[in-house]
């Protein structure tokens, strides 16, 4: 999130690839996210972030 803040971006969200399949998971997609929360991203899992074009 820090990064994204960096940036100037709004971190809303992370995809988590390990559960992109399960359903019950919301397919890896979890919007906004208790501060509290931890993760363990691995290389293809992302944050869901909104930014400006910057082209």
């Amino acid at each position: 999130m820090a990064l994204a803040q960096l940036r100037e971006e709004v971190f809303i969200g992370i995809k988590l690839i390990a559960h992109e399949s399960d359903q019950t998971r919301n397919y890896g997609v979890q919007l906004i996210p208790e501060k509290s929360d931890r993760f363990t991203f691995g290389p293809e899992d992302c944050l869901e972030v909104l930014a400006e074009d910057e082209t």
